[in-house]
């Protein structure tokens, strides 16, 4: 779970190599401002409701990675053609159909990676404009991080509007010692929250559903 401490250290859009060897290898994603803006606007992220511990959720395929070689190769090819997306000049919305893709490979991972309820959130968001998504972190419950062309932000808060949408910006300074800081205003988000009708918060065991392992679709490749 080390990829949360690297990513809190460094900041930033990076791109994290584990080694065999106990080394961690961090390379910045240099993207233009306007690339990087493009894709915030496109993302929103809200709280599922569904509390969960992260890593009983990873344990679940973590400790038999052996087994889930196949599924792990198609992950990394997600992360090379998801850089390769960002750095070119493709429509950026190719990227959240490779999120969609990609979080559908995670699920086979272990029955406890998604849920029912969560399964029913993705749908939700989906038909009402959502193009992809994913839970954050191990999955199971926690943050749920959507990719979203702008015109539909307003139809799919709507589709989640028991769910606690959360304003986020990137931060590029990674970890610091600061003594003041000029905080960015949320109070008009505060005021949209408190008319909100919130979805109660629920433990993963209510929600967890066996789900039987599959590997993900055979994907074609293209090059040039």
């Amino acid at each position: 779970m080390s990829q949360y401490q690297v990513h809190a250290a460094y900041g930033g859009l990076i791109h994290v190599n584990f080694m065999t060897n106990g080394e961690i290898s961090v390379r910045p994603v240099t993207l233009p401002a306007e690339r990087i803006a493009e894709l915030k606007s496109h993302l929103l992220m809200f709280y599922s409701g569904v509390k969960r511990t992260a890593s009983e959720v990873a344990s679940t395929y973590a400790n038999d990675l052996e087994a889930r070689r196949q599924q792990l190769r198609i992950m990394n090819d997600f992360v090379e053609e998801g850089l390769s997306i960002l750095s070119g000049r493709d429509d950026i919305a190719r990227f959240g159909t490779l999120l969609r893709e990609a979080w559908q490979a995670k699920q086979s991972l272990s029955a406890k990676v998604s849920n029912p309820y969560v399964d029913e959130l993705f749908e939700a968001a989906l038909g009402a404009g959502a193009i992809g998504g994913k839970l954050t972190g191990a999955g199971g419950g926690g943050f749920l991080l959507l990719f979203v062309p702008p015109t539909h932000h307003q139809k799919v808060r709507e589709a989640l509007r028991r769910l606690l949408w959360l304003p986020f910006d990137f931060e590029f300074s990674g970890s610091q010692i600061i003594f003041y800081t000029h905080e960015r205003d949320y109070e008009i988000y505060e005021r949209l929250r408190e008319q909100q009708q919130l979805e109660p918060a629920r433990e993963l065991r209510t929600t967890a559903r066996r789900r039987a392992s599959r590997p993900p679709a055979a994907r074609s490749h293209r090059k040039g």
